[in-house]
């Protein structure tokens, strides 16, 4: 027993540390125009090289390759495109093998999802920004009627109206209240007000007075005189001795607390992305099994490539080198800008911040390859769901309730595009 728990815990820290280092590797390779972003508007000169010399591995190790950086990238953008088409027509021969479209149109859809998902993401943040202005604007109606009405009540003529025709309703109540009382009601009250006052409570109300003037004549002149002068004894020696202690310790907690807050967040996201770089191959090589692997293969991919083309078009040479790629390669719409076919619907203003976190980004070699690589395990499963018998299930269990990654994956996105709003209104109100 203890020997399998041992085992166990051995294998869930490989893990971690091998998804750690993946997503190290993610983060450096994919995202290294961010680290750029980020480390110019850092005001620590040490922390900000340390970044930018992350930020300039891949570079140091692109120039190296034969051919230079943007023959690589040309033709890691062919065998991608090549990958793509092959990927569609292996789901429509799965789709005809097995007589059903749930294949395709799962494979498809994911791969469509997948690369526009971050045009979707921004729309619905754009649309939730127009719910906003609206529900405010609403709302500063209502307060603007609300103030207008509670300006015409304190209107001086309005209010004192309003006080004297008050006043003249409690004149009139308080008399035909005393209308209705008798001489007799009121000695009643009398006696029995008076009958509460006992011998007790009248030494109480003496001993209170007592009390009160010993507090008033003695306790105070004290308090004055003697004591209030070593209180302020004991608080000058706290604030010049006591105090500056106090104050380090409690900035050196503060200190400890914002980097160990810093540090997790940093190791969450190295996890989210070693996940998420696990899951696409993942989803890849069990992409011929069911329409999910079929679907989460496909958003993978797609939405690599979408990070891809995004970077593409924050640089206006690498979107030459994949256009130029698209058009020697592709049969059909060959003058076609797909970076602009890509990112057409997304807002200007969305994709300005997107490209000016991505503009000093190294050239996607890194994310081609990792798309020619998840095709070509998605397209060797659907060579196999071709010479097997694949589950197709329903296309309305594609979301169920144990379909967890594609919901950490719509989710992951969703998290990426409010930090880059994030990063970039910090990044505004500090310049």
């Amino acid at each position: 027993m203890t020997t399998n728990t041992s085992e166990s815990d051995g294998l869930t820290f490989s893990r971690t540390i091998s998804t750690l280092f993946f997503g190290f590797v993610v983060c450096v390779f994919s995202l290294n125009g961010v680290l750029r972003h980020i480390a110019d508007g850092l005001p620590w000169p040490k922390t900000r090289g340390a970044l930018l010399a992350l930020a300039a591995v891949p570079d140091g190790i692109y120039q190296a390759l034969p051919g230079g950086r943007y023959f690589l990238l040309e033709l890691l953008a062919r065998w991608a495109i090549l990958s793509f088409g092959l990927f569609i027509g292996l789901l429509l021969l799965n789709s005809i093998r097995h007589q059903t479209a749930n294949i395709f149109i799962s494979g498809v859809g994911g791969l469509l999802l997948g690369l526009f998902v971050l045009t979707w993401v921004s729309l619905f943040l754009f649309l939730v920004a127009i719910l906003l202005l609206c529900v405010g604007w609403l709302f500063s109606l209502l307060a603007w009627i609300f103030t207008a009405i509670l300006s015409f009540f304190l209107w001086p003529p309005v209010l004192f109206t309003l006080i004297g025709l008050g006043l003249v309703i409690a004149a009139v109540g308080f008399i035909a209240y005393l209308r209705q009382l008798s001489l007799e009601q009121i000695l009643a009250w009398l006696k029995q007000l008076f009958s509460v006052f006992t011998a007790r409570t009248l030494f109480a109300v003496l001993g209170l007075a007592v009390a009160v003037a010993v507090v008033w004549l003695v306790v105070i002149p004290l308090w004055v005189a003697y004591i209030a002068p070593a209180l302020a004894a004991i608080a000058a020696w706290l604030r010049e001795y006591v105090v500056p202690v106090l104050a380090w310790i409690m900035s050196a907690l503060g200190v400890l607390l914002i980097a160990v807050l810093a540090l997790a967040a940093v190791v969450g996201v190295l996890i989210l992305l070693g996940l998420q770089f696990i899951d696409q191959l993942k989803s890849a090589r069990v992409c011929g099994r069911d329409i999910y692997g079929a679907f989460a293969a496909g958003f993978s991919v797609g939405a690599a490539a979408g990070l891809t083309l995004l970077v593409c078009s924050a640089n206006g040479d690498y979107r030459a080198v994949v256009n130029a790629a698209w058009a020697n390669t592709s049969p059909v719409f060959a003058g076609a800008d797909v970076v602009g076919v890509v990112y057409a619907l997304m807002p200007a203003s969305e994709e300005a911040i997107l490209q000016a976190l991505l503009a000093k980004a190294s050239p996607p070699i890194f994310d081609s390859a990792l798309i020619v690589i998840t095709l070509f395990l998605a397209n060797c499963s659907l060579l196999m769901g071709l010479l097997s018998g694949a589950t197709v299930e329903p296309l309305r269990r594609l979301f169920a309730l144990e379909r967890t990654p594609v919901l950490f994956k719509l989710m992951f996105g969703v998290l990426v595009a409010v930090a880059v709003v994030a990063i970039d209104s910090q990044v505004s109100q500090d310049s």
